[in-house]
């Protein structure tokens, strides 16, 4: 067992009507992968959020995150 030296976990919340469900087979197209936000919910809430998860912080997160970014808006700004 090793201790983790650090990490993160972002839970975001997305413009109501906007279904992380449907986002998420985009965003593994693309290379990208999150949580869905039902995932975390016994009674399928949170369709509109999605949790972030990586190990570190280093030069390749940002453009991942300007991705992700530029799906949400493609598909939830409709």
């Amino acid at each position: 067992v090793t201790r983790p030296k650090g990490g993160f976990v972002i839970w975001v919340e997305l413009p109501v009507g906007c279904d992380t469900r449907t986002l998420y087979p985009k965003a593994v197209e693309l290379g990208l992968t999150f949580g869905p936000g039902p995932i975390f919910s016994a009674r399928g809430r949170f369709r509109n959020c999605l949790r972030l998860c990586a190990p570190y912080w280093d030069a390749s997160t940002e453009p991942m995150l300007v991705r992700l970014g530029d799906l949400v808006r493609a598909r939830c700004s409709r």
